[in-house]
């Protein structure tokens, strides 16, 4: 390749890049429509509780027809007949989703007896909250399954027929933890970045495939919730980094994937700030989040 070629090839990217800039400011002040999700298919992993059964019961209100899967088959089914109570279309199945062959099962059920997936909601996820060193081979193990391995399995087996389709949106619940390491939390820190790399490479080679346009990614990094799975979150100034209300943190998501945004973090000052901070040297994020004291207290139960 030559020289001019090159630079040829560099002006076609910062031009491209400065209208990327362009339509995103254009977007902060006209934001994209949301796109129906009426008569669609939106499974979501985790639905039992929490924050994926707000997702479900806000996805039926707005006409989907929710899939709801979950390991815990009684309290998933409380969801799948609150979602009847609204009038609203919903199908449940208990599936452990860290095991492929479970999920490989749950793909040929959910298309023989629903149809085809328009959007997976991968969201299941575990949070042991202890020392790395107090953790037993076991947790770590589980929390890699649940939290990072279940999305891949997830989408091996949904991606397919998307693609076949040709249209698909795949939205994955990372963590504000993804992004900042976190004391207590190495694990559930590790697992969470995984799902941030894991959603990054897939966009990549969607691309490479031709395919960027047809298949939507969401990925989504909300600050602790209160959703129980956390009994004891620290933030030394709640006003600056909340523990979100999970109720307000699910109409972000739904709001965002409804948007196909790429990447949302609640809140979403906590990226600017981390963005800034790194074009400084590496300690001065680790001041500032050691400032904003985002951590757990182990001991508290």
């Amino acid at each position: 390749m030559s020289v001019m070629e090159v630079l040829f090839e560099l002006l076609v990217v910062l031009i491209k890049t400065v209208g990327t800039v362009c339509v995103s400011l254009f977007r902060v002040v006209i934001p994209e429509p949301f796109k129906s999700v009426r008569e669609k298919v939106v499974l979501v992993t985790g639905s039992a509780g929490g924050l994926g059964r707000l997702l479900a019961q806000k996805f039926a209100l707005l006409g989907a027809k929710v899939v709801l899967v979950d390991i815990d088959e009684v309290r998933n089914n409380e969801t799948l007949e609150n979602i009847k109570s609204m009038q609203c279309k919903a199908y449940a199945y208990t599936c452990d989703v860290s095991n492929e062959n479970q999920v490989e099962a749950l793909a040929d059920r959910v298309y023989r007896e629903v149809g085809d997936v328009d959007i997976l909601v991968n969201n299941a996820g575990v949070l042991p909250g202890k020392p790395l060193l107090e953790l037993t081979n076991v947790q770590i193990k589980k929390t890699f399954a649940i939290n990072s391995m279940s999305h891949l399995w997830m989408i091996r087996q949904f991606l397919p027929r998307m693609l076949d389709r040709g249209e698909g949106h795949i939205a994955a619940i990372s963590s504000v933890a993804g992004i900042l390491g976190c004391s207590y939390l190495v694990d559930y820190c590790a697992s969470k970045h995984a799902v941030i790399g894991l959603m990054s490479a897939l966009q990549e080679e969607l691309h490479e495939m031709g395919r960027e346009e047809q298949i939507q990614l969401t990925v989504i990094c909300p600050s602790t919730m209160n959703t129980g799975m956390v009994q004891n979150p620290k933030t030394r100034f709640p006003s600056l980094l909340p523990i979100l209300d999970v109720d307000k943190a699910s109409d972000i998501i739904v709001q965002s994937i409804l948007r196909n945004k790429r990447l949302v973090v609640i809140p979403s000052f906590v990226h600017v700030i981390y963005k800034i901070c790194n074009l400084f040297p590496p300690q001065v994020p680790l001041l500032l989040q050691r400032f904003l004291g985002y951590t757990i207290d182990p001991n508290v139960k």
